[in-house]
Parts: structure tokens; C-alpha cells; sequence
């Protein structure tokens, strides 16, 4: 075909003739993509999640198996292509079909964007506790031969944004994005990541460099920014503490999760928590004597040389209170930082 041929370029003079040949055959930029299929490989991620599935599919018609779909969906994403539109194309592509162990030229195409979109409409509430209950037990058995002291829990609320015209998407003013609505409530997910702490046989401790996600639960925007953590909370710390018992469980999160009940849930399962407090009158009349202390101290300094700027200075300080809403006092640690007059 015409198409194929060598284009030339004879007006670039040279030793060498330079032509542009578009016959290169089956290519793609993905090469990492299978270094990524062979970890989850020896991990069993995807196959743990998969077992959670029920396939509810006529077995005359099916031509893609579960696994296969849901690696192909996972891939796709941690590669940065989280439309399903973008299957239409990768589904031929040679690392994809390899890395979801298909031959990239004699075995069938991997799943449509149709497949993928009819699978993730389908999961269940039922599937869906599969997949977190999946994804505690993937944790709890990469560490449970370590000897694991203290695990920090860090709570976090994040918006689902949309990057198209996706069907009831709306615009969200606080997180200043587009999001994914339902019955006019945007979803934010609720992520909880632990960082673990061993102890080594000479004593010491060391903290594992890489946080591990060990929860995403979608909920409706319109509720508070804490809902349900208490209630992942009861199901994940018993669970953690029959791995490990005498475990030290640290719960950490900003003011979003700052919640009487969740102070007392932690008190009454001596569980630490670590939270952030809204600013309010009471707290800056409180800490204002630490903020004149980081000014004056700041002002102390010698000028900066020329293209230097003066170090920040850090005042911290600690005191007992208790908010109406709150039945005891509690201790509240304060920093104040001044970085500039």
C-alpha cells in the first residue's frame, strides 16, 4: 500500500540518505507495563481481588475472563489511562495483551470499552466488601511474619474529579473541579494509609519507607468529611491488633475528621490519634503569646546575605481545652511559625 512506503527526503544533503519508514510494525511506549504485570504476578493482587467476583455472564457468550478484564482496567489506570475509552485502542496493544498474558499478535484482542464499562457497573456492595476485606488481608499477610510495634493510620478525603463530559459530573466549588455527582451529591473516597514501624533484635525501631493503602470507601460529598471512619475504624484496628497484639495503633488525620465521637472511639480502644483543629477565636487568643515569641525571635536575626532569606522560626507550646461540644479536656499542641515580618 502506498502508505507503507519509505518517504524520502532528497533535499537533506549528507553522507547518508534520510527516509521516514512506517512499516515498524506492532509498537508501543508502555514498556514499564510489564515490570508491573510481573509484580503483581508474584503478589497476587489482582487474582485476590478477581476471587471476589461473581460472574453473573452467560458462559456461552463470555470471551473475556474476569481476571483478565480487571487486570486490563488496573493496567490501564496505573498507566495513566483511566478513561475506559482509551481500551478501544490499548486493547490491541502488544505490551498490554502481554502483560494480561496474551500473545500480542495470535490471541484475541483484550476487553472493549463496552466489556470494561458493563464490568464496573456490575459490582455488587457485596463485591465491593470483598475487595476491601481483599486488600486488609494483602496487607496483614505481607507483614505478618515481621515484628511490627506501631502502625499510624492516616485518614484522608479526596474529590473523584472528572476530566471529560462524563454523564452526572457537576462542578464542586471547594475543590475548585469538576467530580462525579449522584442524585446531586459529589462522591469523595475516604483513604486509609498505614505506616508501619519493626522493631530490630538489637532494640531499635525503624519506620518502613512507604505508606500502604489499606482502605478506599466512595461516600456522598454532602455528609460530613468523617463519616464512616469510625466505623472503618472498629472493623480495621481489631483486625490489626489480632495480627500483632500489643500493638501500638495511632490514628492521624487534619480537621476534617476532628469529631468528638472519634476522640472517644480512640480513647475508649487506647487507640492514639493525632488530629488537626479548625482555627477559632479561643485557640489564637490561647496561642498568641508563642506568635509574638516567633516574631521577636525572628526579628533577632542577623540580615541574609544578598539572595537569602531569613530561616523560618517555630514556636511550639501545649495546653489543656475543651470545646462545648466535647465532654473532658483534651491536650492540644500547637505550632507557630513565622517565616516573614
Amino acid at each position: 500500500m502506498p502508505s507503507q512506503l519509505p518517504l524520502s527526503f532528497p533535499a537533506l544533503t549528507g553522507k547518508k540518505p534520510v527516509a521516514a519508514d512506517f512499516t515498524g510494525g506492532q509498537l508501543s511506549s508502555d514498556g514499564g507495563l510489564l515490570l508491573l504485570a510481573e509484580l503483581d504476578r508474584r503478589l497476587g493482587l489482582t487474582e485476590s481481588l478477581a476471587a471476589g467476583l461473581e460472574d453473573r455472564r452467560d458462559p456461552v457468550k463470555v470471551q473475556q475472563p474476569l481476571l483478565d478484564l480487571l487486570r486490563q482496567r488496573v493496567y490501564q489506570i496505573a498507566c495513566g489511562y483511566e478513561d475506559a475509552n482509551d481500551a478501544d485502542t490499548l486493547r490491541s496493544d502488544p505490551l498490554f495483551k502481554s502483560a494480561v498474558g496474551r500473545a500480542p499478535e495470535s490471541e484475541r484482542d483484550l476487553g472493549s470499552q463496552p466489556t470494561l464499562s458493563r464490568l464496573e457497573n456490575g459490582v455488587t456492595r457485596k463485591e465491593l466488601r470483598r475487595f476491601a476485606q481483599a486488600l486488609v488481608q494483602f496487607f496483614l499477610q505481607q507483614h505478618q511474619g515481621e515484628p511490627v510495634v506501631r502502625i499510624v493510620l492516616d485518614l484522608d478525603a479526596t474529590e473523584d474529579p472528572t476530566h471529560g463530559q462524563q454523564e452526572l459530573n457537576f462542578y464542586h466549588h471547594h475543590y475548585r473541579s469538576h467530580c462525579y455527582h449522584y442524585r446531586s451529591h459529589c462522591y469523595r473516597p475516604l483513604l486509609v494509609y498505614a505506616t508501619v514501624t519493626v522493631q530490630d533484635p538489637d532494640g531499635r525501631r525503624r519506620e518502613l519507607a512507604e505508606q500502604e493503602l489499606l482502605v478506599a470507601l466512595l461516600r456522598p460529598v454532602n455528609k460530613d468529611a468523617s463519616l464512616r471512619s469510625k466505623a472503618v475504624l472498629r472493623r480495621l484496628v481489631p483486625l490489626l491488633r489480632e495480627t500483632w497484639p500489643g500493638v501500638e495503633v495511632i490514628v492521624r488525620a487534619d480537621s476534617g475528621f476532628a469529631r468528638p465521637e472519634l476522640y472517644t472511639w480512640c480513647e475508649a480502644e487506647r487507640a492514639g490519634y493525632c488530629l488537626g483543629l479548625a482555627k477559632n477565636q479561643v485557640l489564637v487568643r490561647r496561642t498568641e503569646p508563642w506568635l509574638a515569641d516567633a516574631r521577636a525571635v525572628y526579628r533577632e536575626q542577623p540580615e541574609p546575605e544578598a539572595g537569602e532569606v531569613r530561616p523560618a522560626v517555630r514556636e511550639l507550646g501545649q495546653f489543656l481545652y475543651q470545646a462545648g461540644s466535647w465532654d473532658q479536656e483534651r491536650l492540644v499542641v500547637r505550632q507557630d511559625r513565622r517565616a516573614k515580618l
